[in-house]
Parts: C-alpha cells; sequence; structure tokens
C-alpha cells in the first residue's frame, strides 16, 4: 500500500478531519477508515501507514482531536497510535 492510496482511502473524511462539515465522522467515512484499517495487516505495512499519516496530517490541515475521535467513534481497533508526535518505528 502506498501512501497515496492511504490518502485516498480517507477521501470520505477529508472535511471531517480538517474540521469543516458535521461534527462526527459519516457513516461513509467510517467505512473507508475501516478498510484501511483492513489494509494495514503486517508491522512494515503499519508502520508505513503510520508515517504516510504522520507526514500529511499536517499538510493537509487534518485537526488532531478530529483525527483522535475517528477511531472510537467508527469502533475502529488501532495498532496505530493516533498523535502527530508517534514514534512509528516503536509500532508492534
Amino acid at each position: 500500500m502506498s501512501c497515496g492510496d492511504a490518502v485516498d482511502a480517507l477521501i470520505p473524511c477529508g472535511s471531517y478531519l480538517v474540521g469543516e462539515g458535521a461534527e462526527d465522522p459519516s457513516a461513509q467515512c467510517c467505512a473507508s477508515a475501516r478498510g484501511l484499517n483492513k489494509m494495514a495487516t503486517t508491522l512494515a505495512t503499519r508502520r508505513q501507514l503510520c508515517e504516510c499519516l504522520k507526514e500529511t496530517g499536517p499538510s493537509f490541515g487534518v485537526v488532531p482531536k478530529r483525527a483522535k475521535h475517528l477511531p472510537p467513534f467508527c469502533k475502529l481497533k488501532l495498532d496505530i497510535p493516533v498523535s502527530p508526535n508517534v514514534n512509528c518505528t516503536a509500532i508492534m
């Protein structure tokens, strides 16, 4: 999975993540986030996804509070911490 694929997968979450639109993510956003999470099946993929989201989030204007709200709202069990300061190499 490339970083571009990961970013594309989260397009339905775009307006929510940057603080526009609804207070909560849409059903389509949650479905897309769950699909992306299912692709991160190996340690290497999880670390790549972590680095991708850590690097691209700020450039897209992602609001960290909203990014942290997404997994619990969408009932996602993530093996990747949601934080702009995460050490992606520490992910197991």
